[in-house]
């Protein structure tokens, strides 16, 4: 499954979660993940997505560390569920 389709349907569906779902492309530095997801409680979680069997490029995976460093929950998924199940386990912790 391409890259573009995952994201997308990711997109839509963490939408109808009550979740905003940002492209991040931030042009002066390259690196950071694709997507970019906000929902109650002060969620916020990164999301990288690529094909199956891809890994993060060498930037990417500086990038991912450095948010790692500041606290922020950063992922490389390639299956739009997989992506999905982490906002909704995440929603329902933050809710307890």
């Amino acid at each position: 499954m391409l890259e573009r389709k995952i994201e997308t349907d990711f997109r839509e569906k963490v939408e109808w979660l009550g979740c905003l779902c940002l492209k991040l492309s931030i042009i002066a530095w390259r690196g950071w993940p694709d997507r970019l997801v906000l929902g109650p409680n002060r969620l916020i979680i990164f999301f990288e997505f690529k094909r199956p069997g891809e890994t993060a490029r060498k930037n990417q995976s500086y990038i991912h560390r450095v948010l790692l460093k500041f606290g922020f929950a950063v992922y490389l998924v390639d299956d739009t569920q997989e992506a999905l199940n982490i906002v909704i386990k995440t929603l329902k912790v933050e809710s307890t």
